[in-house]
């Protein structure tokens, strides 16, 4: 999502001067303290603009090369590091730890559920002008990643793995999911806009339930976010989907939601999303009526978590598309296969109505396999530290 909510105010420390040492005590050893950074607040009521790509435009010839990267890294009060040390690479394919009974659909309701939705573009154009039998109403501002009809679903359920998937507070609306105790995987868009600078959320909340209702788990602080150096400098299309993943650090707690793997293999057809539109976007399967002018059946999604079963359309290197419906709200949220997140949604493809993610690489999956264990917690083994 592209934010246009200010500009990026960087004060590097002065070779000569005083360092914080407290400040540098405070991040992982591989990293060092450049400085102060701006954390930029998104405008009360401003909805984020949806990340939108031309596939005909992208050129995979372009994206070549090694996407791990060494990395920058935000606290909360503003505090900017670099990554100074080289990557570890501890490992690039780690397993799930999810928690036992959690709730994961079956193959009946994976099979009803892409019935209704075989991915199949043909005829989407006639939907979007006729409105066809979901009697569309809502702008093409909306519908830029949908692929119609909607099918995507609220998800009502509070235990794994829904919990696990989070919404953003605090700096407009983004996803993410943990993939580890205090880890969140999200796109770097969400916390970090290019030429303008970090929009870190505040909080995270795991299985939001609504916009008016109180969340489940409530609300998690964030301490720390992290992005690739390699899409703050981004100059191209193609850089700026190669490298668009990151992570928020959250506070460390005893407690736990669980998380999801995460693995930089995946070529299979099936593919899951879940994640958060923005409460204002028009769902059709909302469980909530209609307003601001949307007419029924559509409602509006109210910050619910949808969840999706769809089908890959085409892999790249460094990015996938498939038939995955997204709106702004979703962007961060995983594209996953048993619980183990293999991409990153990022945003819409406008020429194909299709939708786009980062795809997860070996070298990108052991690059936040580094970070998780940059930041271990006290109270959670994880096999990344």
């Amino acid at each position: 999502m592209n934010r246009s909510i200010g500009w990026f105010a960087l004060f590097l420390a002065a070779g000569c001067g005083q360092q914080d040492i407290e400040a540098e005590r405070a991040a992982p050893p591989r990293f060092e303290l450049m400085g102060q950074a701006e954390i930029l607040a998104a405008s009360p009521g401003v909805t984020d603009e949806p990340e939108v790509i031309d596939s005909h435009k992208l050129d995979p010839a372009k994206a070549s090369g090694d996407d791990g990267s060494d990395a920058l890294m935000v606290t909360a009060d503003g505090r900017l590091f670099r990554e100074r040390a080289p990557a570890l690479r501890r490992r690039s394919d780690v397993p799930i730890d999810a928690n036992p009974g959690g709730f994961a659909p079956g193959a009946a309701e994976r099979a009803g559920a892409r019935a209704q939705n075989p991915g199949d573009p043909e005829g989407a154009d006639a939907l979007r002008a006729n409105g066809g039998e979901q009697n569309i109403a809502p702008t093409a501002f909306w519908l830029q990643g949908v692929d119609l009809p909607d099918q995507r679903f609220p998800f009502t359920s509070t235990t794994y793995p829904a919990r696990a998937a989070v919404a953003f507070t605090g700096t407009g609306s983004c996803s993410g999911v943990f993939v580890g105790p205090r880890h969140v995987l999200t796109a770097a868009h969400c916390i970090y806009t290019i030429g303008a600078g970090w929009s870190l959320p505040s909080n995270v909340v795991p299985a939001q339930q609504g916009s008016g209702t109180a969340p489940p788990y409530g609300t998690i602080s964030v301490t720390n976010g992290i992005v690739p150096n390699g899409y703050v400098n981004a100059t191209t299309t193609e850089d700026k989907v190669k490298f668009d993943y990151a992570m928020i650090v959250t506070a460390d707690s005893s407690f736990s939601v669980g998380w999801f793997g995460f693995s930089g293999s995946y070529e299979d057809t099936l593919i899951d999303g879940r994640g958060y539109p923005v409460p204002q976007a028009p769902c059709y399967n909302a469980p909530v009526s209609g307003s601001g002018g949307w007419d029924a059946p559509w409602g509006r999604c109210d910050g619910y978590q949808y969840w999706q079963p769809s089908n890959m359309s085409q892999y790249e290197e460094f990015w996938g598309y498939s038939w995955l419906d997204g709106q702004p709200g979703q962007s961060g949220m995983p594209w996953y296969r048993s619980n183990i997140v293999y991409l990153v949604h990022k945003g819409a493809d406008v020429a194909t109505h299709r939708t786009i993610a980062k795809r997860l690489t070996s070298s990108s999956a052991s690059t936040i396999c580094d970070w998780i264990g940059d930041f271990p917690s006290a109270y959670f083994d994880h096999d990344c530290y």
